[in-house]
C-alpha cells in the first residue's frame, strides 16, 4: 500500500491514497467547565482542579473499549488543514498514441500499439483499454501492446485508451477510435458480476464471481482469470468443466487490495477457437466501518 501523508484529499487524490479518517473530541466536563464558575468561560488550565485527571483517564479508557468493541478508530488530534499538493493537474501526464492511427479499420484482431507518454514525475506504466476493457500493460518505453483483441468483442467502431500513471498514480490518457473489421465467433461469453469498474469492498474473504455461457452444453470448460495491471502476472482463479448451467460462479480469494483484472475463456467441444472475456477492470479495497457510522458519533451511548 502506497505511504499516506495525513493530510486532505483533493479531486485529484487518486483512490489508492485516500483514506477516511473519523475526528472527534473527547473529554471530561471538566475540561470545559470551571466548576468553581459553571456559567463562566472553560477553564484557561482544567488540569489545575484535582479530579481532572481522573476523569480525563475514564474518558480514555471508555474511548479506547469503544474502538476495541467497534473497531473505529477515532483521532483525537487536530485535523490536518494542508492539503495534496502532489496530486495536482500539473502533474497529470501526457499520453499520445501514435499507433494505431485514428479511425484506421482493422482486417485482423491483430493489435499493435504504441504510446508517448510523459510527466513531471516520470512514468511508472501504461495500461491499454478498449471501450473501458482492460487489455494490458507495459511498464518500460517505448510503451506499447501487442495483443489480440478478444473474439468476443463485436465488429464495428470502438475506443481505444491508453492511461499512464506516474509514481504517485498521477494518471492522464489518450484515446482513439478504431474500428474492427471481422465478426466476433459465434457464442456469448462475459463476465457478468462484478462490473468494469467496481470497487468491492473486503467484507469477506472471498467474492462470488458470476460468468454468463451462452449454450453452455458444447463447452468443455470454463476458467476465470485474475490478473495484475501492475506486475502483469495472471493467475488460473479455477477451472469449472461440463457447465450446464449458463450461470457459472466463482469464488475468488482476495489475494490483496488494489486494481485487479478479471477475465474468463470457455473451451468448446467441438475443437473450435475458444472464446475469450476482454479485462474487467476491479478495485478492492479494505472494508471501511466509517461508512455506516451515525452522523453526529460513532459511540452513541
Amino acid at each position: 500500500m502506497p505511504l499516506r501523508s495525513g493530510i486532505n484529499a483533493t479531486e485529484f487524490t487518486p483512490a489508492t491514497y485516500r483514506e477516511q479518517r473519523l475526528y472527534a473530541e473527547y473529554h471530561s466536563l471538566l475540561h470545559y467547565v470551571n466548576r468553581a464558575d459553571p456559567l463562566g468561560s472553560a477553564p484557561a488550565d482544567p488540569a489545575r482542579d484535582p479530579h481532572y485527571n481522573a476523569w480525563e483517564t475514564a474518558i480514555r479508557n471508555w474511548l479506547m473499549k469503544k474502538e476495541s468493541e467497534t473497531g473505529v478508530h477515532v483521532s483525537t488530534e487536530a485535523p490536518p488543514v494542508e492539503y495534496d499538493d502532489l496530486h495536482i493537474s500539473a502533474n497529470t501526464p501526457t499520453v499520445l498514441i501514435t499507433q494505431p492511427f485514428s479511425d484506421i479499420e482493422l482486417s485482423t484482431r491483430a493489435l499493435d500499439v504504441e504510446v508517448n507518454a510523459v510527466s513531471p514525475l516520470g512514468i511508472r506504466r501504461v495500461e491499454f483499454y478498449l471501450d473501458g476493457f482492460f487489455l494490458g500493460s507495459d511498464v518500460s518505453e517505448p510503451y506499447s501492446l501487442h495483443t489480440t483483441i478478444p473474439n468476443t468483442v463485436s465488429r464495428g467502431y470502438h475506443t481505444l485508451k491508453a492511461v499512464a500513471f506516474d509514481d504517485i498514480d498521477n494518471r492522464g490518457a489518450g484515446t482513439i477510435g478504431i474500428r474492427v473489421a471481422n465478426e466476433a465467433v459465434m457464442g456469448h461469453l462475459e463476465v457478468l458480476d462484478p462490473k468494469n469498474g467496481q470497487t468491492i469492498e473486503r467484507q469477506q474473504e472471498a467474492y462470488s464471481v458470476v460468468v454468463t455461457l451462452e449454450k453452455p452444453d458444447e463447452y468443455r470448460s470454463v476458467t476465470l482469470w485474475a490478473e495484475s495491471p501492475v506486475t502483469r502476472t495472471k493467475t488460473e482463479i479455477a477451472t469449472k468443466t461440463n457447465p450446464t448451467s449458463p450461470f457459472i460462479t466463482f469464488s475468488w480469494p482476495f489475494s490483496e487490495d488494489g486494481d485487479w483484472v478479471l477475465s474468463a475463456t470457455a473451451i468448446p467441444k467441438d475443437g473450435s477457437e475458444r472464446l475469450e472475456t476482454a479485462g474487467v477492470l476491479v478495485h478492492v479495497v479494505p472494508e471501511s466501518s466509517l461508512n455506516t457510522l451515525p452522523p453526529l458519533s460513532p459511540f452513541p451511548i
